[in-house]
């Protein structure tokens, strides 16, 4: 063999040890890489350390990261490292296409740039906000299983002179891979606890919102009731409420606030509130639902609105006045059998037109009539083929139970539940049963 020969040869050997040593050594950063991001769970701490991590690793002048924000159809930076950190972070947004790390984020492939301002995607006005000369631009996708969480990217500042290459690919994508293995963990833990944190503020919710209805039913030897309200959502915007007038006069209110969630809940307490102070004031029922109707138009200002029944029985007389502002009727059974009586469904919902008035119907009852109010949730009940539970339905159950208020209740509950047969229930619904001994 010539000279010259195992000259050749002796450099290609250095050469591919120079290969084997930087492979091991860039194996050995991502070992290093994905035992930091394993122990660390905190997003926001993790995000800091990915890009002192990254920075580190690449031997870049400046870095940054961003998440997406998919209804916004946005990157949003997290963290930027260098000089003007604070400053690129502080420029927040970029939509998703736009720019290189837009592009990036929209295609999920790496952009390497030698020279940043040769590639017609990059935006100098960042330079121009900043102070910072960018010169060569590496980045990447932080992807797992196929979904596209967010981007990072590693910046030489143009004033140094250092660009990246072909060959600083592999490491980078590495860097990427090992960070958004850890970001999703993180990302998991942190919707958790705040899943958990939120659970626990819907059953706080929930338990005030229960306090605002009747613990329990009156006790009377001349008025038998039964109640049973569920939520569609963890809170909702039905009510009911039993108040005593007098020794032998009762006020019966069922109502349906319109929405559901958080925001129905917060208009039914406060209607709870107006409907005990009014209900002390008024016996007219029609006066009543005036008053409330006003109240209700003046805090509401038209963003939400609210159907009610209300109704007085004096027991001992045993007479009972209803008004109605765009609730459901009230199914009366007389020995077994619906009576339709001179009901008219009379009224606007609570809350739509200031100054409204409300019809008075007046009824004579007869011992053993049973009285069932409710609110549409319970008609509108639909099952997995969309069909309503139905007011036919909800009669036929109540003429073929002729027992006490408390077991029509967990009949009905009982049938609503059946006839959904696990379709999730999109209302809420309250029943309230009543029957004259």
């Amino acid at each position: 063999m010539s000279e010259s020969s195992q000259v050749k040869n002796i450099e290609e050997a250095r050469q591919k040890l120079v290969e084997y040593e930087e492979r091991i050594q860039n194996l050995e950063t991502c070992i290093k890489i994905a035992s930091l991001l394993a122990s660390e769970l905190d997003l926001d701490t993790l995000l800091d350390v990915i890009m002192k991590t990254a920075k580190k690793a690449m031997g870049a002048d400046a870095c940054s990261l961003a998440l997406i924000d998919e209804a916004a159809d946005e990157l949003v930076f997290q963290v930027a490292l260098s000089d003007v950190g604070a400053q690129i972070k502080s420029l927040a947004r970029v939509k998703l296409g736009e720019g290189i790390v837009g592009s990036v984020a929209r295609t999920g492939k790496p952009i390497l740039a030698r020279d940043a301002y040769e590639r017609p995607k990059f935006n100098p006005e960042y330079d121009r906000r900043t102070g910072f000369k960018t010169g060569s631009i590496l980045c990447a996708p932080l992807k797992r299983d196929n979904k596209i969480v967010g981007v990072c990217q590693v910046i030489h500042s143009r004033t140094k002179g250092k660009t990246f290459s072909k060959d600083d690919l592999p490491l980078f994508r590495m860097v990427c891979d090992s960070s958004a293995l850890a970001i999703r963990n993180a990302l998991a833990v942190k919707t958790a606890l705040k899943n958990q944190e939120l659970e626990k503020d819907i059953r706080f919710a929930r338990a005030v919102q229960e306090g605002f209805l009747p613990k329990s039913p009156p006790l009377r030897d001349d008025l038998l009731c039964a109640a049973k309200t569920v939520p569609g959502d963890i809170v909702g915007g039905d009510f009911y409420d039993f108040v005593p007038l007098d020794s032998r006069r009762m006020a019966v209110v069922i109502a349906d606030v319109s929405g559901k969630g958080v925001a129905a809940a917060l208009s039914m307490a406060r209607m709870t509130g107006d409907f005990r102070i009014v209900s002390r004031t008024d016996d007219d029922p029609g006066a009543a639902l005036h008053k409330i109707n006003n109240l209700m138009c003046d805090w509401s200002e038209g963003k939400c609105y609210a159907t009610a029944l209300y109704a007085t029985i004096d027991l001992k007389k045993r007479k009972m006045a209803v008004a109605n502002a765009g609730h459901p009727n009230l199914v009366l059974l007389r020995r077994g059998k619906r009576f339709a009586g001179d009901f008219k469904a009379g009224g606007v919902p609570l809350g739509i037109m200031p100054n409204a008035q409300y019809r008075e119907d007046q009824l004579d009852l007869e011992p053993g009539d049973r009285l069932f109010l409710y609110t549409d949730g319970v008609v509108q009940a639909r099952n997995k083929q969309h069909i309503p539970f139905g007011l036919k339905k909800l009669c036929d159950i109540l003429e073929g139970d002729p027992r006490n208020p408390e077991t029509s209740a967990r009949t009905v509950e009982q049938a609503i539940q059946k006839h959904l047969g696990g379709a999730k229930q999109n209302d809420d619904w309250t029943f309230l049963a009543l029957q004259i001994p």
